[in-house]
């Protein structure tokens, strides 16, 4: 585990370098000024998502603006430590679907995926709001890289090539438990609210989807998806 100083943490994406110069974007910028109250001379962390954190000091403020110079690289990495993407049906409830992503985000995540199918209630999705939710996250628990969210159609996603794709399926069949399996690069999908259908199922065992168990207990489909990461993560961990 990566042990960074106790600061606070803000995402910008512009940050590029050790001795740049950089603005706080708006939002971040009110945050560190007025619930924060940051001042110059200050110390605090910034993650620009695509693998480097750094510390960083703050060089000047007004009403609006906080001008910062990072200053040394704290974390730094090309390749992100964890290669798992996990797909899940639109939910009902956005609440839920931010809660999701907010823990995903910070057990560590490749991307997130949000699919329609036919027992999809819900028939639009609210990315903007889940990007907040996943910043928020990231600034959070101090991750260097932040996971992207995408929406997809059913029958586009199974599409996809991974090494490895999973899809929980609950039925009468024997599957082996997703804990059984580990590659570097794998798709998990979670059934929507109701499962899949049989013709869906269908599709996804044509399309090379590898049919696992969660367990016993039934889950939701948020709870379902959270699990299933945590499983594969510690896999990747034991090597």
């Amino acid at each position: 585990m990566i042990h960074l100083p106790d600061l606070s943490c803000f995402y910008d994406s512009q940050c590029a370098g050790v001795d740049t110069k950089n603005s706080l974007p708006e939002f971040e910028a009110h945050h560190a000024l007025k619930v924060l109250r940051l001042k110059v001379g200050d110390d605090f962390l910034v993650s620009n998502g695509v693998g480097t954190i750094f510390l960083c000091k703050v060089l000047d403020v007004n009403r609006r603006d906080l001008v910062y110079s990072a200053i040394e690289k704290k974390v730094e990495s090309n390749e992100k430590p964890f290669k798992t993407t996990v797909a899940c049906g639109v939910l009902g409830s956005q609440s839920r679907m931010e809660w999701m992503v907010e823990k995903l985000t910070e057990i560590g995540v490749n991307e997130i995926l949000f699919y329609h199918n036919t027992r999809s209630k819900k028939k639009t999705l609210n990315i903007s709001r889940l990007n907040k939710t996943v910043v928020s996250a990231l600034k959070q628990s101090r991750k260097a890289f932040l996971p992207e969210i995408n929406e997809w159609a059913f029958n586009d996603l199974i599409q996809l090539n991974y090494k490895l794709k999973l899809a929980a399926i609950c039925d009468e069949n024997e599957y082996n438990h997703v804990s059984t399996f580990n590659d570097q690069e794998s798709l998990m999908l979670i059934g929507p609210e109701g499962d899949f259908s049989s013709q869906e199922i269908e599709l996804l065992l044509e399309n090379d989807f590898k049919p696992c168990t969660l367990g016993n207990e039934r889950l939701r489909s948020e709870t379902a998806a959270i699990y299933a990461l945590t499983c594969l993560n510690a896999n990747m961990l034991k090597e």
